[in-house]
């Protein structure tokens, strides 16, 4: 006794792909025009969420790699030099 397979049946759902990631480029391009559109100061005793501050460290990060023309090596430098920046700027001491 063979058993025949049944035909799959349409299904009217959108086929989802998956985004690729962003080069650093890009990404540096995307950080870069969030900076522009929010350059304020933020009111003093503001209090902002984890996920803002950390855009903000990214953000401060890839403006001193594009200081220095991406030049390589200097990632985890940039990246600590503008989390100390930032906190002390908008966490406080």
């Amino acid at each position: 006794m063979t058993t025949q397979a049944k035909p799959k049946q349409a299904v009217n759902e959108p086929v989802l792909t998956p985004e690729l990631p962003l080069d650093s480029e890009e990404l540096g391009l995307e950080i870069a025009e969030t900076a522009k559109s929010d350059e304020s100061s933020p009111p003093t005793g503001q209090l902002y969420t984890e996920e803002e501050i950390q855009q903000l460290i990214a953000i401060a990060a890839y403006e001193k790699a594009l200081k220095r023309g991406f030049a390589p090596g200097y990632e985890e430098q940039d990246w600590l030099e503008a989390e100390k920046e930032i906190l002390n700027e908008y966490v406080g001491s």
